[in-house]
């Protein structure tokens, strides 16, 4: 079996670091905004969503290629969703 190459690997911990955004960020906003009744849709609200959702992924990629040894696209994956806990370990670490 051959290994991800660094550029796999990476766009897998994108869709590691989106699978995480959306369970953790996402789908709670969605729900609290459901249920009001008086949510307004605002276009900079919807870029901010998309720019951080942007930025997990992109931190998802790079954690699953700098830090992570994965083989597997589903280890790429699991690298990208805990990117986040990842790099807070190791600030916490050099602090």
């Amino acid at each position: 079996m051959d290994a991800l190459s660094n550029i796999e690997t990476f766009g897998w911990g994108c869709v590691g670091g989106t699978i995480a955004f959306v369970a953790i960020f996402a789908l709670p906003e969605v729900r609290a905004a459901w249920k009001e009744k008086d949510f307004n849709f605002s276009l900079r609200g919807a870029l901010v969503v998309v720019g951080l959702l942007a930025l997990q992924a992109a931190l998802g990629g790079a954690v699953a290629v700098l830090v992570g040894d994965a083989t597997l696209a589903k280890q790429a994956i699991a690298y990208g969703v805990g990117a986040e806990g990842i790099v807070g370990g190791y600030i916490k670490g050099a602090t």
